[in-house]
């Protein structure tokens, strides 16, 4: 990808942006920290030129509003993701990783796509039991041989947060299986109610 802008001075750059240009730059390392990826992946997509940027003089920046472009569409992409867990669970059903992500232009073929959704899961099942006591994602599960079930993140966010609230449903040593099952009852109860 070539630069999205490119000035030979800091002041042909300057008077674009003062002209209120697309043209702002932020460091990939802020970038990385806001987007949720680690510095030297971020680093690597703006080397090989993945990433849309803005050149002065001989020196390569990040565009700011793509960054910002980008926070937004996964801020969309959380709600949707809630919204099609919310429309199963109405139904009282489950739907697997896979199909979610398709709804949601993600590829489950896409290793920095699994960890995206495991993460937005993650944070799901947190909002969800701090709003309703309930985990949302229990409903989300990988595509298995019946009895299906979430990922072990799923199992590992449940002991996390049971390590610092007194009233998670969780019981240490438990089968993984009973207590998703409990969890989607739980969900599905709530969702059959509102």
């Amino acid at each position: 990808m070539s630069p999205m802008h490119e000035y030979k001075t800091v002041e042909a750059w300057l008077a674009d942006l003062t002209a209120g240009r697309r043209t702002a730059i932020i460091p990939a390392t802020l970038a990385a920290e806001a987007l949720g990826e680690t510095a030297n992946a971020f680093t690597k997509r703006l080397k090989s030129g993945d990433l849309p940027t803005i050149k002065i003089g001989e020196r390569t920046y990040l565009s700011a509003d793509y960054v910002a472009d980008e926070i937004k569409k996964k801020l969309r992409q959380s709600a949707d993701i809630r919204e099609h867990v919310e429309r199963v669970a109405r139904r009282g059903g489950k739907i697997f990783y896979g199909e979610l992500m398709d709804l949601v232009g993600m590829s489950w073929k896409s290793p920095p796509d699994r960890k995206r959704i495991g993460h937005l899961l993650g944070e799901l099942s947190r909002d969800t039991f701090k709003q309703q006591r309930i985990f949302l994602s229990s409903i989300v599960h990988r595509k298995a041989a019946e009895p299906t079930g979430p990922g072990p993140g799923y199992f590992d966010l449940i002991t996390g947060l049971a390590d610092e609230h007194d009233d998670v449903d969780y019981i240490p040593g438990e089968d993984e299986q009973g207590m998703t099952e409990r969890h989607m009852k739980a969900v599905w109860a709530f969702y059959k109610k509102n």
